[in-house]
């Protein structure tokens, strides 16, 4: 298992815990065969790519791709920044939270429908309460 986090301009204590969170998903989703990159990218960046992967022209918090050995997790800080500021939460929290939500997505879940937005929702609380 090998995970990468890029572009996170954070404390080193931020960023334990960020990869801490990475590491219990990974463990708690059975993604330990991949190896996960996570990125931090600007909002005309995640904007482009929901716009060519999803045909949404809108800028979205997180976006993942997951290939056959291989994950990528793309984070918007400024949006991330925004909702944590929305939510009532830190700067960390948020993140944590966006992390454990993409690498849902990597290993398989949507929430497309009601029912699946559910299931997915209760794991990523399990595995956030694990970190806490």
């Amino acid at each position: 298992m090998a995970i990468e986090l890029i572009d996170f301009d954070l404390s080193t204590q931020e960023m334990r815990v960020l990869r801490k969170t990475a590491a219990q998903a990974v463990i708690s989703l059975r993604l330990k065969d991949i190896e996960i990159s996570i990125i931090s990218i600007i909002s005309q960046r995640i904007k482009n790519l929901n716009k060519l992967y999803r045909q949404q022209d809108v800028v979205t918090d997180v976006l993942s791709f997951r290939y056959e050995d291989e994950g990528e997790i793309f984070i918007c800080l400024p949006q991330t920044k925004r909702q944590a500021k929305e939510n009532k939460v830190t700067l960390r929290e948020e993140l944590q939270k966006l992390i454990v939500h993409g690498m849902a997505h990597l290993a398989g879940y949507d929430h497309i429908k009601t029912r699946d937005f559910q299931e997915m929702k209760k794991i990523e609380d399990r595995i956030l309460n694990k970190v806490k």
